[in-house]
């Protein structure tokens, strides 16, 4: 929603495209233990660690999408007599969807990788906890097996946003 926003007013998308580059590039590492001084120790900061991962990359991808439809195709919805609405409803965003898809399967990475990152750095529980915990105990088969189970919800998720993508868009499958 905020590309699809953003995308439609030149201004905006100058003046927040390197807000949201900077938030892609910056690791969720780096930011996990300053927001867990605002925020404290709670589950909400999980959360919020993976919004602020996730919600960039997803942006980032879907406005190149809005930006990279064919100027031609443009210009048939404004010889028709479409309004922006409908130019960015039946032709900007289904030509899009692709880019956007892209966006949300390296959303779920980065979604698991910052939730994972978030557990690690101080939180009494989760798997990220459980992987900290048992290396310090030497306890390599149960870190082992949290890493295994850490990969499986990463690919069931990523897995989840292909059978969605290949249910919406059935031109490119």
């Amino acid at each position: 929603l905020i590309a699809a926003f953003v995308s439609q007013f030149w201004v905006l998308e100058k003046a927040l495209s390197p807000y949201i580059i900077l938030l892609v590039t910056t690791p969720m590492v780096t930011l996990v233990p300053l927001l867990m001084l605002i925020f404290g120790y709670g589950f909400e900061v999980r959360i919020l660690c993976a919004v602020v991962q996730v919600i960039p990359v997803v942006t980032l991808n879907s406005l190149t999408g809005f930006s990279r439809v064919e100027q031609g195709k443009r210009e048939l919805m404004s010889a028709i007599g479409a309004n922006r609405l409908q130019t960015f409803t039946k032709c900007i965003f289904p030509n899009a969807l692709p880019e956007v898809f892209t966006g949300l399967r390296l959303g779920c990475i980065f979604g698991t990788i910052a939730s994972i990152t978030a557990e690690m750095n101080g939180f009494g529980s989760g798997i990220g906890h459980r992987v900290v915990y048992y290396s310090k105990l030497i306890e390599t088969d149960i870190v082992f097996a949290c890493i295994v189970l850490v990969a499986l919800i990463g690919l069931l998720m990523y897995g989840l946003t292909v059978v969605i993508e290949n249910k919406i868009v059935i031109w490119k499958s």
